[in-house]
């Protein structure tokens, strides 16, 4: 008798539907969370952008207007704009910006003439544009600010940036200065016994004043940046024409010299400017510069044959440090957190290629998988893991003198493969993660490929082998 043999299918258990769910999950969401962030990062730099550029041009327009007699700048106290044919828009009121939280439409704020909204700029004109006048004994200074609601909410942005003009040198605004002193009666004149009388009946001896001295005020910095700074100073008390007046400029020399002059050696440069009468203003933009970089920078003017230095500053650079450069332990930046919080801001990465197996015991608790838990994780981890495992290779690696590296988390694997063509990394594979599964299987630890897939690798099987990168933070 012939038996017929029954073969039993296995099915999926609900458990592994639920992990397979599960991973997907983590997958779609930490995608559109990074989706959504690089939109909103791109869009905030070009509102920004955009912001510069109009608080660039309503300067231009400034320093034009403040050249010509009859420009209105004089007797404004008003919030004002200057609209494209050159003219004031007058607010008609003085905001007190610091504590004002108005809206970029608001039309009690920024002026309607007839449908035309000359102090709303740019796209969509979401930009309110004004400009404040203070005024101090010496100098007459305006306030240019910016203001703009992002598209994706969040409080009301601001740029601003300073104007000065000092009267001496700026014809439209001398009367604002005290009057001149009265012309000397022709009978108390002196006496030039050297032969250049200008009363020669007069019985007092003429009494020279010494060599012009001019005087230096502080220098201004208007801005520094990684590669350059704008920068301003003022000489004052010259009474010169302009032809005495050979040479004008600021000097700069890496380090710190407080000495510096034009003759100390070939690194400084020399940067000229046009001069005017009483006084004068060094307005200079220097290039080229290194980020991170500390320079010493000092005016000076040539009078005839005689050259006077103002006081040497001394400043530094910003350090500003992009996706793509070679972080201090000698790896590539591929992370920028935009802040300092918990004392870093960038990730830094190193691509070993070296493979292994796991290797640890079960930590029995879930670990992070966001980022900023990789260096937890793998302090957790380290006294969990052999001799041979990814977690001690990262704690045991030492580059360029620093020896906090460490495995990295989930989310820091996906933005450092996402980013890696950026960051200049030669990546190919699977690669280890600090990150684990959820109780009770604690034991599974995450891998990523670059190609966008992924899984789980068991801490103890030894034909469970994926490629180690290393990170450190900074």
């Amino acid at each position: 008798m012939l038996r017929q043999r029954t073969k039993k299918l296995r099915g999926d258990t609900i458990i592994e539907v639920l992990l397979a769910m599960t991973v997907i999950g983590l997958v779609l969401g930490s995608s559109y969370a990074i989706a959504n962030r690089s939109l909103r990062i791109g869009r905030e730099a070009q509102e920004r952008t955009e912001a510069l550029k109009i608080v660039e041009t309503q300067l231009e327009r400034l320093r034009t207007l403040s050249g010509v007699q009859d420009n209105g700048l004089v007797d404004i106290t008003n919030d004002f704009c200057i609209d494209q044919s050159n003219a004031l828009v007058d607010f008609g009121v003085r905001n007190d910006f610091d504590s004002f939280t108005e809206t970029v439409t608001d039309e009690t704020v920024y002026p309607d003439i007839g449908g035309d909204r000359p102090c709303n700029q740019g796209t969509e004109e979401r930009y309110g544009v004004t400009l404040t006048r203070s005024d101090t004994p010496e100098t007459y200074t305006f306030t240019i600010r910016t203001r703009w609601e992002s598209i994706g909410g969040g409080p009301l942005q601001e740029l601003t940036s300073q104007y000065r003009i000092y009267p001496a040198g700026n014809t439209a605004f001398q009367a604002l200065l005290p009057p001149p002193a009265p012309t000397p009666d022709p009978s108390t004149l002196c006496q030039d016994n050297a032969g250049g009388a200008t009363n020669v009946g007069s019985p007092l001896p003429c009494e020279y004043p010494p060599a012009v001295t001019p005087g230096f005020d502080p220098i201004i910095f208007y801005s520094i940046g990684a590669d350059r700074i704008n920068i301003v100073t003022y000489i004052s008390g010259l009474n010169l024409n302009d032809d005495i007046v050979s040479e004008t400029g600021h000097i700069y020399v890496q380090g710190n010299n407080s000495s510096v002059t034009l003759e100390t050696n070939d690194v400084q440069k020399e940067i000229d400017t046009n001069e005017g009468e009483g006084g004068i203003a060094i307005d200079n933009r220097i290039y080229g510069l290194t980020k991170n970089t500390e320079y010493t920078v000092r005016p000076y003017i040539t009078i005839g044959s005689d050259r006077f230095y103002g006081d040497a500053t001394t400043f530094t650079t910003e350090n500003v440090v992009a996706i793509g450069d070679v972080g201090p332990g000698g790896g590539k930046v591929f992370y920028d957190k935009g802040n300092t919080n918990g004392g870093w801001r960038y990730m830094e990465a190193f691509v070993t290629n070296t493979s292994r197996f796991m290797g640890c015991s079960d930590p029995g608790t879930k670990l992070g998988d966001s980022i900023g838990n990789g260096l937890p994780n793998t302090t957790t981890m380290d006294p969990l893991c052999g001799s041979a495992s990814p977690i001690r290779y990262a704690s045991n690696f030492t580059r360029s003198d620093e020896d906090d590296w460490f495995i990295p988390s989930y989310h820091e694997l996906n933005m450092l493969i996402t980013n890696r063509s950026a960051a200049g990394l030669t990546m190919s594979g699977s690669y280890w993660t600090s990150s684990n599964s959820s109780s009770p299987w604690t034991r599974a630890f995450y891998y990523r490929n670059t190609d966008g897939g992924g899984s789980y690798g068991v801490l103890n099987d030894t034909n469970d082998t994926h490629k180690i990168v290393v990170v450190r933070r900074f």
